[in-house]
């Protein structure tokens, strides 16, 4: 997955040519449920077209060892080819689509990007995403987006270190709960966008629905028969 003769920014220019708009990769025994998303080809990565070499990957490298992510995994970058200067907006706009194409292909269950950089390039806008960190948020890709800092600025930075250790603890901590809220969402649509009538049904542990706490919820499409039930497991009203 990449395009090697692809000249849509002058970083195709800059980058070693065996490498021109390098793609993901993961171990070779990785689940890839997951997908990173970090800011740019590092120039060890430009050399060998694996995101985990050099001085940059050793570090995300560890950072995922330590919350045992590293073999679930799937990595990439959201600007596609090296350059020595910082990713320009124009360069992360023209590089969006592989990404977006990136994500189609792999179909991952969770998207993690580390800097603004990545950020944008999946939102397509600048975000203030120092406000986002430990919450998941929605984009046009229906799939669970979560962000934290940018393994690069450890550099500059070793306490962004333990930062983004704690960020990806809880991001893994609560994914599972944020798949099962998407997959409601999901399927609601699905039901309900073939119809403007639809039935719903709850359970719950007393009589009045509005107070007590939800077991189970069902809907259903009379038009199409259509018909799913969702148990809820976690305590909540």
């Amino acid at each position: 997955m990449r395009n090697p003769i692809c000249n849509l920014c002058p970083r195709s220019q800059a980058a070693n040519k065996n490498n021109i708009c390098v793609y993901g990769n993961a171990l070779p025994s990785s689940i890839r449920d997951i997908m990173i998303i970090v800011d740019k080809v590092s120039s060890a990565t430009d050399g060998t077209g694996r995101l985990l070499d050099g001085q940059s990957g050793n570090v995300l490298r560890k950072l995922l060892e330590s919350v045992n992510l590293l073999n679930r995994v799937y990595i990439t970058t959201a600007v596609k080819c090296f350059a020595s200067h910082e990713p320009k907006a124009a360069e992360i706009k023209v590089c969006r689509q592989y990404l977006l194409d990136e994500i189609n292909e792999v179909k991952p269950k969770l998207i993690i990007c580390l800097g603004a950089t990545a950020a944008t390039a999946l939102i397509g806008k600048h975000i203030p995403f120092k406000n986002l960190r430990q919450r998941f948020i929605k984009t046009n890709t229906g799939i669970p987006v979560a962000l934290t800092y940018s393994h690069n600025s450890i550099f500059t930075n070793p306490n962004i270190f333990a930062q983004v250790e704690r960020d990806l603890h809880w991001i893994i901590n609560n994914y599972k709960k944020e798949l099962e809220a998407f997959d409601w969402t999901i399927k609601v649509n699905e039901v309900a966008s073939k119809s403007n009538i639809y039935g719903l049904d709850v359970e719950t542990t007393g009589i009045n629905i509005f107070i007590e706490r939800v077991l189970t919820a069902a809907i259903s499409n009379p038009n199409t028969k259509e018909a799913f039930g969702y148990n809820i497991s976690h305590k909540g009203t």
